[in-house]
C-alpha cells in the first residue's frame, strides 16, 4: 500500500466520494471514487489505509460532510486492491447497492 499517496488523496475527498471502514478490530478505510462520465466507469479505489491513516480518512470525510459506511468484510476485500485500480466485477452488486443507500441519504440530508 502506498501510504503518501493515500495521504496526498485524502486532502482531494470530494462529495462523490464513498469511505467504507472497519472498526471492529484494527481500524481500515477504503475510499472509492465512480466518474459515471467514463465509458469504462467503475469505482476506482483512491485511497485505503490502516490505523492512523484509516482514522485521518474517517477525520476528512466527517470535515467534507462525505457519508461513511461500516462493513468489515468489504474493506477486508477492497485493501488488497491497489491504489487508482478498479474494483474487481465480482464486487459490482455490493458496491453498488452502497452507492444507491449513501447517494438516497446524501440526497436526503441535501433536502433537510
Amino acid at each position: 500500500m502506498n501510504t503518501l499517496q493515500s495521504i496526498d488523496n485524502i486532502e482531494k475527498l470530494s462529495m462523490s466520494d464513498k469511505i467504507i471502514i472497519d472498526d471492529s478490530g484494527a481500524l481500515k478505510a477504503v475510499v472509492l471514487r465512480y466518474d459515471d462520465n467514463r465509458e469504462d466507469a467503475a469505482p476506482t479505489i483512491v485511497a485505503k489505509g490502516k490505523g492512523y491513516i484509516a482514522k485521518q480518512i474517517i477525520e476528512s470525510a466527517k470535515r467534507n460532510n462525505i457519508s461513511i459506511i461500516k462493513d468489515g468484510k468489504l474493506v477486508d476485500s477492497l485493501i488488497p486492491i491497489a491504489l487508482g485500480q478498479k474494483i474487481p466485477i465480482e464486487l459490482y452488486e455490493v458496491v453498488s447497492e452502497i452507492y444507491i443507500l449513501l447517494s438516497e441519504l446524501d440526497r436526503e440530508v441535501r433536502d433537510l
